[in-house]
């Protein structure tokens, strides 16, 4: 595990191994903070700031839609949840029409989306909900499997469009939340796209 030294700014770190949620914690009392670790979960982070009265986001980039984490922050409106993902594919959920209290964007894509896909998705609905919402965190749970050398699904992002995605988001979070955000790898399922991408 990389040692943090959160008295100055820290612009990148990558991590290979677990970044306990007490970290995600210190994130939100210090200065910019950009990680990127495997085995954490998102809605485990957003929880654990909850408890400290928190406004945290989530955004999901992935082929499959989050249920889960939909499902745990449905009634939240302490947690925003945004989601890109292919559609229709499994778990068969992330309509747009899914809102919870006004705190779920659903942004579906269709089989074989690229970069212009995923950038209008971000720029005319999760930009604009992290604006409104003006979280004091954000939480990228950054699925590779959207990939265009996955093999499982078909939605066609390049690595360079992974890279501008995660650039709108750390502006955003430079604007609303004193760039305060914590990207976490959440699956792919080839090797060399995420290695790739987690650079």
């Amino acid at each position: 595990m990389a040692k943090l030294n959160f008295g100055g700014t820290v612009e990148n770190v990558v991590t290979r191994e677990e970044f306990p949620l007490a970290k995600a914690q210190e994130v939100l009392k210090n200065e910019t903070v950009a990680v990127i670790g495997y085995g954490v979960q998102g809605p485990g982070q957003a929880l654990n700031q909850k408890e400290n009265g928190k406004k945290v986001a989530i955004i999901d980039w992935d082929v499959h839609h989050g249920n889960g984490t939909q499902d745990i922050f449905w009634n939240d409106p302490s947690i925003l949840y945004c989601s890109t993902h292919e559609m229709p594919l499994y778990p068969g959920t992330g309509a747009e029409t899914e809102r919870g209290v006004g705190n779920i964007v659903n942004a579906p894509l269709r089989p074989h989306s690229g970069g212009p896909e995923f950038r209008a998705a971000f720029e005319r609905k999760i930009i604009p909900a992290l604006d409104k919402f003006a979280p004091e965190l954000i939480i990228v749970s950054a699925g590779f499997d959207a990939h265009e050398q996955d093999p499982l699904g078909q939605l066609r992002l390049t690595t360079a469009g992974f890279g501008r995605l995660t650039r709108m988001l750390l502006d955003v979070a430079d604007e609303v939340c004193a760039g305060r955000a914590v990207i976490v790898t959440e699956g792919g399922y080839d090797l060399d796209a995420i290695e790739i991408g987690c650079q």
